[in-house]
């Protein structure tokens, strides 16, 4: 038969077709011949497809009675009522009497996925088939399919730098006890970097992490008795030129939701090595003005130590209480 039917997804549509032969020209219902394509004069080349029956969703393509000679073809198929350039292909043989499908061999497979005519050939001969006497020749084989000398060969001769084989051969070797030894180190280098920095208050009559004051007391650093606070692994910003306070409000007064500091006292900061240490002493004439603690209120206060960078960041270096002893006096 010299007719292809075509099934498309829906009946009652008017479908054309373009047929091209193998070298690329296009059927010319107005020459009745294959010529090349003239874009201006498509309408040349259009070939309706008859439905049939109506509703079947079976469109018929017949093979033009002039000017087609045995071989191959592709028609380009397209819906006219398409709104984008969705042609469809189909290919096929012509005899001069019958169309058949095409059947692609080896030859049309390359074509299809665009190697060259031996590429494919070429690729599967280069496959060593089972039992072939080249799996014999490689290290360790005792024979053809010694697939356990495949396992058993010996890893020598197969250490290229950068491959599989290198590094299989080096495992328990000295240069791969040597490369791990290498990769721990580089790990602990950067693990040694994680810390935790731990302050530490320093203060005459210390008391866990409150301060203890005697009133009238001086606190000095000439005498190895001023406040300090240590931050042992400083990670914060540049302290030079840094203006250091220690802000004191009266515990009942914070307890009420006061935040205005009652008495501020300035302090110093200092790099020792990698250890932040910030420095505040009081006079004799500081601590005589606090207010002791008593019975029912025994802390006089609360304490935030304050830092300023010289670039205008606030830091709260450490915050809690206050206990003030009041002073003994001799009778008269």
């Amino acid at each position: 038969m010299n007719t292809i039917t075509l099934n498309y997804i829906e009946t009652g549509r008017r479908l054309y077709a373009m047929l091209v032969n193998e070298s690329g020209e296009y059927y010319s219902t107005a020459s009745e011949a294959f010529i090349a394509l003239v874009v201006g004069n498509w309408s040349d080349y259009l070939i309706d497809l008859t439905e049939t029956p109506a509703g079947s969703y079976s469109y018929v393509f017949t093979m033009p009675a002039a000017g087609a000679a045995s071989g191959r073809y592709t028609l380009r198929y397209q819906d006219s009522e398409d709104a984008g350039p969705a042609i469809h292909d189909a290919s096929f043989r012509f005899d001069g009497g019958d169309i058949t499908p095409i059947e692609l061999d080896a030859s049309a497979v390359r074509a299809a996925v665009g190697l060259a005519a031996a590429n494919l050939d070429t690729q599967l001969a280069g496959v060593i088939a089972a039992g072939d006497a080249r799996w014999a020749t490689a290290a360790g084989f005792a024979t053809a399919d010694d697939i356990a000398g495949l396992l058993d060969a010996p890893l020598a001769g197969h250490a290229t730098s950068g491959t599989v084989g290198e590094a299989l051969a080096n495992v328990g070797s000295v240069e791969g006890l040597d490369d791990l030894a290498d990769t721990v180190d580089a790990i602990k280098a950067k693990t040694d970097l994680i810390g935790s920095a731990i302050i530490a208050v320093v203060g005459p009559a210390f008391d866990g992490e409150e301060l203890s004051i005697v009133a009238g007391d001086d606190y000095l650093a000439a005498d190895g008795r001023a406040l300090s606070w240590t931050v042992s692994t400083w990670g914060g910003p540049d302290l030079t030129g840094a203006a250091v306070k220690l802000h004191l409000i009266g515990q009942a007064d914070r307890d009420d939701g006061e935040t205005t500091s009652e008495v501020v006292i300035d302090g110093s900061a200092a790099m020792a090595d990698a250890a932040a240490v910030f420095t505040v002493p009081l006079t004799a004439a500081q601590t005589a003005a606090l207010t002791p603690s008593t019975a029912a209120q025994y802390y006089s206060y609360v304490y935030q130590l304050r830092v300023t960078t010289a670039a205008g960041r606030v830091l709260t270096i450490a915050t809690n209480t206050v206990h003030v002893e009041a002073g003994l006096e001799a009778g008269a």
